[in-house]
């Protein structure tokens, strides 16, 4: 049964491969450098916008971060409406909240502020406000039939390039996972990497939030049908982390590394958005839907164990990163080996812990075997993993 779905999967892939070639993912406005999101906000306003549904997070509104574009929208005549229910793992409940408030105030645009989880809300969000079908009902690829009402997006975090991609990730509560919803439609329209939104970002977010554009990158540039395009995006994305993700951790202040890591993650989502990503996102997004371990922890602890797991199957590209970041001689073997090591030593750099004891051992069947239809779904990983392959990184994993 199982060699049955590698071949299904291998021929899926190939068509898939096809079709991402065939059609170009769109690309939203891009505004970079301090105070960019006030001049998005400008453009929000001068597009006719009426009324604007503000989706974020309690904490950035408690810490005023979304003060300056609320006053922007309001001085140019703009009613804002904010919901600011969104967890770090936004739930089906917290999106249909959104929508019940959006349509009782009438607002006729969507504008998200915050990490990935606002973002990813206020996609579906601008979604559902055109598209009376349930949230549950949007599960997968291309199932959004109207044009979303328009959306814009402000990160204030380095990590998800939630603001450049076309997939958004919801929590079902009941179900205990999480799971994607993927179409184009969902592409902001403009978005602002403005790193006056992420200079006071704790240490250990900006930490978390960098090992998941690195995750991205990294999986992009190694799935089965990469392009030249998308391995440029990646690599890209690579190299500025390496040289300034250590600074942005230790240095929050720094506005050049801030503004070089919001550039980095913009690069890492369009990387994924063109080419998917493999098993250490859908570990991930067990680990988040069952235990609530924030995304890009997941990801951070994961992500060198499943290199270790896929290298002897990409040791050429894992060889070119290594050269990429500054590594030089051996072998490709020794190159892509010391690759993987420089990972493992970004993660201790930044504090970041080498397990995850939430991992239950009687959970771990049901997160490989979820694991693995993820990825079967639509990742062109380089390698597959059997179930025991997956269990085993787990309890190594679990500290158990």
């Amino acid at each position: 049964m199982y060699t049955l779905k590698v071949l299904k999967h291998k021929v899926w892939m190939k068509v898939i491969g096809l079709v991402l070639r065939l059609l170009k993912s769109p690309r939203p406005m891009v505004l970079v450098g301090e105070d960019s999101s006030v001049r998005l906000a400008k453009l929000v306003a001068s597009k006719g916008s009426r009324h604007v549904l503000l989706v974020t997070d309690r904490d950035l509104v408690s810490l005023g971060l979304h003060e300056k574009c609320h006053r922007t929208l309001a001085a140019a005549g703009v009613e804002v409406t904010v919901h600011s229910d969104i967890s770090p793992n936004p739930t089906i409940e917290q999106i249909e909240e959104g929508v019940s408030l959006g349509k009782r105030a009438g607002c006729d645009t969507v504008f998200a502020l915050g990490g990935g989880s606002p973002i990813d809300a206020g996609k579906i969000i601008s979604a559902r406000l055109t598209n009376d079908v349930t949230t549950e009902s949007l599960e997968g690829f291309l199932k959004v039939k109207n044009k979303p009402l328009p959306f814009y997006a402000v990160p204030t975090t380095a990590g998800t390039g939630s603001e450049v991609t076309q997939g958004a990730i919801v929590t079902n509560t009941q179900q205990q996972r999480k799971y994607s919803i993927g179409d184009a439609k969902l592409v902001p329209l403009a978005t602002a990497l403005d790193p006056l939104l992420m200079k006071g970002l704790p240490p250990v977010v900006t930490a978390a939030t960098g090992m998941d554009a690195l995750t991205h990158a990294i999986e992009a540039y190694l799935v089965t049908f990469a392009t030249s395009e998308v391995r440029e995006n990646a690599s890209i994305a690579v190299k500025l982390i390496f040289d300034n993700l250590r600074e942005a951790y230790n240095n929050g202040d720094n506005l050049d590394a801030r503004e070089a890591m919001a550039v980095a993650a913009y690069h890492g989502g369009m990387a994924i958005t063109d080419a998917g990503v493999g098993y250490v996102h859908a570990m991930a997004h067990q680990l988040g839907g069952i235990y609530h371990v924030p995304h890009g922890l997941a990801n951070a602890v994961l992500l060198p164990h499943v290199l270790d797991f896929s290298k002897n199957h990409v040791t050429r590209q894992l060889a070119e990163l290594a050269r990429l970041i500054g590594l030089e001689g051996g072998s490709e073997v020794d190159l892509a080996e010391g690759f993987i090591r420089e990972v493992r030593k970004l993660n201790r750099d930044l504090g970041l812990p080498a397990t995850l004891p939430e991992i239950q051992s009687r959970d771990i069947p049901r997160i490989v075997d979820r694991a693995i239809e993820e990825a079967f779904a639509a990742s062109g990983v380089p390698c597959y993993m059997r179930p025991a392959q997956g269990a085993e990184i787990l309890r190594v994993l679990s500290a158990s």
